[in-house]
């Protein structure tokens, strides 16, 4: 209770790393306390009730006579078996689950996003709330771009209404070239947009596959056009190229292909490869605005620098963080990383369980059948028949245990797969880690009841009895 209590103030104190205040306040009263008590008091007895009810219903003449061993052929299943059972199950079930989720993580560090964040330093901020108008959005912005890219270091910067992977993101329905009826059914499909200014894809590192950038002519007495990416052009337009073709937004936006990009991440690093469309700024303004600066400086130089240049023009515009690229990218990889951690945790404490449970039952085996066991060492057994009958059932729950545990890690990866980028449960190395770890805990908890099996004295039994 104690540390449950620590890691709940521990959670309350920590700030998620996102560009707004998110604060978790995790404070139980006093009444949660009592329950988890109540909980595990109500546990412990019910399960303690179990041993001792077979203890009231054992014979005393029989268990004298006995002394303590169970007769020879003995092989009935019990409950505590059953038991054993379903813990070594869901223990292999969150061991599979945590391993995935570590291998998805791995597979997110490398995977290509469609943007290279290296070297890039963000700025947030919205030009509204500095009671910008409209009609002064594209100057205002085009004046901070060029104080930005003035200075020392900086090899590329440019700006736009979002970044991928962040929170904000928008949508836009997409309709094919020659529709005029622009209801819901008519819609193609949708496409994460946003609003970037000449010389974005350059800063950001997104490779142009085909066509032009944006341009500063691009503008409002321009006729429209975009940017999108292979997802969307193979989706509207096959295999034929997509430049110079046409599609629409809506009622008054009819716009013309000038370029595509490569596919990237846009809303969650777990998503298929989806359309994405990008508008230019001067075409489609947004107050919202997100500076990209790339230079080989430092953030710590960087960081400090740009928000000097955002005072220094204008000391009221409302920052909303200045960081690396890479630190606004954690927000992304946070659901990986949470589940993760939250599932490693389980699994070390399943493994704990499951460890004392197998100690448990093959110590309980061998203690109950040292008579068995000490008349087939007498009678010359070979060792791997004394190991047999002291720890085959030990030995049937285990591998049973794991296999249904395995079966249900491998039906619970579809749920993972939400939130872990290419989770899968049939992945060697997963498999080979779910396997050795089972392995091992098989060998640890079995591996002093199995001593005592083997060193067992025929001779000191028998007098004993």
């Amino acid at each position: 209770m104690f540390v449950g209590r620590a890691a709940l103030q521990f959670l309350s104190r920590w700030h998620p790393p996102t560009e707004f205040p998110i604060q978790i306040a995790v404070d139980p009263d006093l009444s949660v306390y009592a329950f988890a008590l109540f909980v595990a008091v109500v546990t412990g007895v019910l399960l303690g009730l179990l041993p001792a009810r077979q203890v009231w219903n054992t014979d005393p003449n029989h268990a004298l006579r006995g002394a303590g061993s169970s007769p020879l052929g003995s092989r009935r299943w019990a409950l505590r078996d059953v038991l054993l059972g379903v813990q070594i199950a869901l223990c292999c079930l969150l061991v599979t689950a945590s391993l995935v989720s570590l291998r998805g993580l791995v597979h997110a560090f490398r995977m290509p996003l469609g943007f290279n964040q290296q070297d890039v330093t963000l700025a947030m901020f919205d030009l509204h709330l500095a009671r910008y108008a409209d009609d002064k959005l594209p100057l205002a912005q085009q004046q901070l771009l060029e104080r930005v890219s003035r200075l020392p270091g900086v090899t590329a910067a440019a700006y736009s209404s979002s970044t991928p992977l962040s929170l904000d993101q928008s949508e836009t329905d997409v309709y094919p070239e020659g529709v005029h009826d622009f209801r819901p059914t008519n819609v193609k499909f949708n496409a994460n947009y946003y609003s970037v200014s000449p010389g974005y894809f350059h800063t950001a590192g997104t490779r142009l596959l085909a066509g032009r950038e944006f341009a500063w002519t691009d503008n409002k007495g321009a006729p429209e056009v975009a940017i999108i990416n292979e997802t969307f052009a193979r989706r509207l337009f096959g295999n034929d190229s997509a430049i110079g073709k046409y599609f629409s937004t809506g009622v008054s936006h009819r716009l013309q292909v000038i370029g595509v990009v490569e596919d990237g991440k846009y809303a969650f690093l777990a998503e298929e490869a989806a359309p994405a469309l990008f508008f230019p700024i001067l075409q489609v303004t947004n107050s919202s605005t997100v500076l990209l600066v790339r230079s080989p400086r430092s953030s710590s130089e960087m960081v400090p620098a740009v928000r000097e240049v955002i005072s220094e023009f204008d000391p009221s515009i409302p920052v909303f963080g200045v960081r690396s690229w890479s630190e606004a990218l954690a927000i992304a990889l946070f659901p990986a990383r949470a589940a993760t951690i939250a599932l490693g945790i389980f699994g070390i404490l399943a493994l704990m369980l499951a460890i004392t449970g197998v100690f448990g039952l093959a110590s309980y085996t061998v203690s109950k059948r040292l008579r068995e066991l000490g008349i087939r060492v007498a009678l010359g057994a070979h060792t791997q028949d004394v190991m047999r009958a002291a720890l085959g059932r030990t030995v049937v729950l285990l591998v049973a245990g794991t296999t249904t545990g395995l079966l249900l890690g491998i039906a619970a990866t579809r749920l993972l797969a939400m939130i872990v980028y290419r989770a899968n449960a049939l992945d060697p190395l997963v498999l080979l880690g779910v396997l050795a770890t089972m392995t091992l805990v098989g060998v640890v908890s079995a591996s002093l009841p199995a001593r005592r099996a083997l060193t067992v004295n025929p001779s000191k039994l028998l007098r004993e009895e």
